[in-house]
């Protein structure tokens, strides 16, 4: 772990042994190192189990009619977890990104709070809704462009109403896994 974290071996073991607690920037990247939340190490027993279902509901752990959370899926996240970087599935459960990402198809996200304009996103609305669209970044506002404009509405929101609506980014596609029929 010391070297994973570029750190000397006696202040890990310090930890290890509580002589010495990790200062809050090295408690987020041992957490990143042992791929688990900061608050593992930080909150006790009792509090972590009251509030790991509260924070898992207000992260990504959700189901909608078009996009379902998968959290089973570990065979891709083996191949990154050096970089440090963290990551999520979801499985497409409509046609509104075609031509591109089809019903059923998984996507690989890795986490992120921004995403630049006219690239693909997965977008939390209000907590409990998540999207995958286009995002296109205006001055009043977004628009969230799906892929199948055909069939699909855009949903433009204001920067008055991201706000309210506590809309925020989750992450950008990294990899598709599609089931071959």
């Amino acid at each position: 772990m010391a070297k994973k974290l570029n750190l000397s071996l006696s202040t890990v073991s310090d930890w290890y042994n509580g002589v010495n607690y990790p200062r809050p920037d090295k408690i987020k990247l041992l957490a990143n190192a042992l791929y688990i939340p900061s608050s593992y190490l930080t909150e006790n027993r009792n509090e972590l189990s009251k509030n790991n279902n509260a924070e898992n509901n207000n992260t990504i752990d959700i189901q909608n009619n078009s996009i379902e959370y998968i959290d089973d899926y570990n065979k891709i996240f083996d191949n990154w977890k050096n970089n440090y970087k963290k990551y999520f599935a979801l499985k497409i459960k409509d046609d509104s990104m075609l031509p591109k990402y089809q019903d059923g198809d998984i996507i690989i996200f890795q986490h992120a709070s921004h995403c630049d304009s006219g690239k693909n996103c997965a977008v939390m609305i209000e907590n409990s809704n998540v999207t995958f669209r286009k995002l296109i970044n205006c001055e009043v506002g977004i628009i969230l462009q799906p892929l199948n404009d055909e069939y699909y509405e855009p949903l433009f929101f204001s920067n008055k109403q991201i706000k309210k609506k506590n809309i925020k980014i989750l992450g950008i596609p990294k990899e598709v896994i599609r089931q071959i029929d």
